[in-house]
């Protein structure tokens, strides 16, 4: 490696390419592994990346000058950093996304915390370069993506806040959705992605996708993980999902 693709491990502002759609920022204490992404996915013409940081307080100091579609962040971070960073840039960018990096079998509970926290999903260290960048441009589509583990776990959390709230009437979940609409929510509930709904329910991605849009313009919300919270909320879902 040269000396310019060292001094990536700092907050480094690269030229945008212009025919670039996506923008990408790296957050990861690993500099061989912040390095190589860096190299690589600058390599690809319809990404480009715009930042790469060792640590949370380094990003925060100096960071990119306009906001990246998508933050790649490590579970690794130190002193609980990668759920103090998904904070602050669900503050600082709402419209970005937070995809965290990690290994889920030991590091479920803080990867769980950040999609809490509004990460848009996680992706294992040990996938490839070609699933991140499917999962980059499904995050971009406003897919939000993890295992059926982690959405178990994250729901499961959903389900017991929910205890402590107010029952709604099932007038109220009647006039906010459609009985498609709460069917189509349950299996969102479940971990299903669009297309996995789709082909259980035998209709098409196109209709899937546009329930899910009307889901979330209903209730005013702006994920998927955050419709669940809500209907968890008001336990239009703990009897079914119990």
């Amino acid at each position: 490696m040269n000396s310019a693709l060292a001094e990536i491990s700092r907050s480094s502002v690269f030229p945008r390419p212009v025919a670039a759609p996506l923008e990408v920022a790296i957050i990861d204490d690993s500099p061989l592994f912040r390095e190589c992404l860096a190299t690589v996915l600058g390599g690809n013409e319809e990404i480009a990346v715009c930042a790469t940081v060792s640590g949370c307080r380094e990003f925060m100091a100096h960071p990119p000058a306009f906001p990246p579609d998508v933050f790649l962040v490590a579970i690794s971070l130190p002193e609980s950093g990668a759920l103090e960073l998904t904070r602050w840039i669900g503050a600082s960018y709402p419209s970005s996304k937070v995809l965290i990096l990690g290994l889920e079998k030991e590091t479920e509970p803080q990867i769980v915390e950040c999609i809490e926290a509004g990460a848009s999903g996680y992706l294992s260290r040990q996938s490839s370069l070609s699933d991140l960048r499917d999962c980059l441009e499904a995050l971009v589509r406003g897919e939000t993506l993890c295992s059926p583990r982690l959405a178990h776990s994250v729901f499961s959390r959903m389900a017991q806040a929910a205890e402590q709230s107010e029952p709604s009437t099932p007038r109220e979940t009647e006039t906010l959705l459609t009985s498609r609409e709460l069917e189509i929510l349950e299996l969102v509930a479940d971990g299903l992605a669009n297309k996995e709904i789709a082909k259980q329910l035998i209709i098409s991605l196109h209709t899937v996708k546009n329930h899910v849009h009307n889901i979330l313009e209903k209730l005013g919300v702006s994920g998927r993980y955050a419709a669940v919270s809500y209907a968890y909320e008001r336990r239009w879902l703990r009897e079914r999902w119990r």
